[in-house]
């Protein structure tokens, strides 16, 4: 598009995977990115961002990938702008992020506008004198200041928690997967993993370490590594969590702990073997033998609750038999614990329900569901704990 704004377009951050330009129209600041999003993008936008007054425009071009982690990077932007007393607007933003968007933010937290055009020639009013206004700024600004050091740390710590993790699901011949993670905007504790063991097999991790900031985020990082590296060397899920147990359970701070599900996809025999350390329950159903979803009740105790004898007696190895067009839901506990307006909790009945529609047709569509279904529940108090879950379902049908 070429208009008058385009006469003092500047290119604020230029390298060979992505640039950014920045713009005006009347008093609201336009910053167009194009290229790959990464930490490092954000971090310049978020730099920019603090040089800026007034509202805030941003167009993407041709940007990628469009993710959880852009969703939740736009989203710290939209608060950022927003506890300053400005509007935060996106330019036709793609139909992908649009439904993202919609599935996850529905509390119309993002001003859309379909062109430049669209967008306001002055900063929103608000109400009181102009030296009232001046003294809410300024009110605002100085909390923003105090607390932006702390908020890119964590943002920081964010990115790199979510690096951790796999950007697709594993390709399966008889499985097909789906998950979700959306952390909230404290740093919080959930993990997952698919680790790829060969000859059909495939271990499925997913647990929380508890607490959140940067204490659980380090937490993490090592808890996933040590998970990856026995499970390559023991091929018993039991003995793989038991290993977990000993090498994790030193590392923990007092009161610390660890829930996990870690357990074996078997495409040989079409079985899923796990065991359960104070996870919350695995849940099986079969939407097409109209079969309702159940949880499935296994013992075991949470990493760094017991000592290795304690622990081991406590843990109960499962194997589940998956036929044709069976689903698998993993999730973490950010989900039955989400809350409403009223404080009640979304709860395993309302899980259940949302696992009960006839409109399941594959694990994607699982796992949307339910995050519809919960941000329906909880909108408009703000997400206060990350959102994770596994959706696995059996395909016999896929050639081997």
């Amino acid at each position: 598009m070429v208009d008058d704004t385009d006469k003092v377009r500047r290119i604020a951050y230029s390298s060979e995977e992505a640039k950014i330009e920045v713009f005006a129209k009347g008093t609201t600041t336009i910053m167009t990115i194009s290229g790959k999003f990464s930490p490092k993008v954000g971090e310049k936008v978020s730099q920019i961002l603090s040089t800026l007054k007034g509202d805030v425009a941003l167009e993407m071009v041709d940007l990628s990938p469009i993710d959880v982690s852009l969703l939740s990077f736009l989203r710290s932007v939209s608060q950022r702008v927003s506890s300053r007393g400005w509007r935060f607007f996106l330019i036709h933003p793609p139909l992908r992020l649009r439904d993202m968007i919609q599935i996850s933010y529905s509390d119309g937290r993002f001003n859309i506008v379909e062109d430049i055009s669209e967008l306001p020639e002055e900063t929103a009013e608000k109400g009181g004198s102009v030296t009232q206004q001046t003294r809410h700024i300024l009110s605002v600004r100085k909390d923003a200041l105090q607390h932006m050091e702390w908020e890119k740390a964590f943002a920081s710590a964010r990115d790199r928690v979510r690096a951790f993790f796999p950007l697709e699901p594993p390709q399966m011949e008889r499985f097909e997967a789906a998950f979700l993670y959306m952390p909230s905007d404290i740093i919080g504790g959930d993990f997952f993993d698919f680790i790829p063991l060969g000859k059909g097999l495939t271990g499925v991790l997913i647990g929380d370490v508890s607490g959140h900031g940067i204490d659980a985020a380090v937490m993490v990082g090592m808890v996933k590594k040590v998970f990856e590296i026995w499970a390559k060397i023991l091929f018993s899920p039991a003995k793989v969590v038991v290993q977990c147990n000993d090498d994790i359970s030193s590392e923990l701070q007092k009161n610390a702990f660890v829930t996990s599900i870690y357990g074996i996809l078997d495409e040989n025999n079409m079985t899923f073997t796990f065991v359960r350390a104070g996870h919350t329950l695995p849940i099986k159903f079969n939407p097409r033998k109209k079969i309702p979803p159940t949880t499935l009740s296994t013992r075991g105790l949470g990493i760094g609750l017991a000592s290795r004898a304690a622990f081991e007696a406590a843990l109960e190895e499962y194997t589940l038999e998956l036929n044709e067009n069976d689903y698998l839901f993993l999730f973490t506990d950010g989900i039955v614990e989400a809350q409403g307006r009223n404080g009640e909790e979304f709860g395993i009945k309302r899980l259940l329900d949302a696992l009960s529609g006839e409109e399941m047709q594959s694990p994607r569509g699982v796992v949307m569901t339910v995050l519809r279904k919960l941000y329906d529940f909880t909108t408009p108090k703000e997400q206060d704990d990350d959102i994770t879950a596994i959706c696995i379902s059996a395909n016999y049908s896929k050639t081997k």
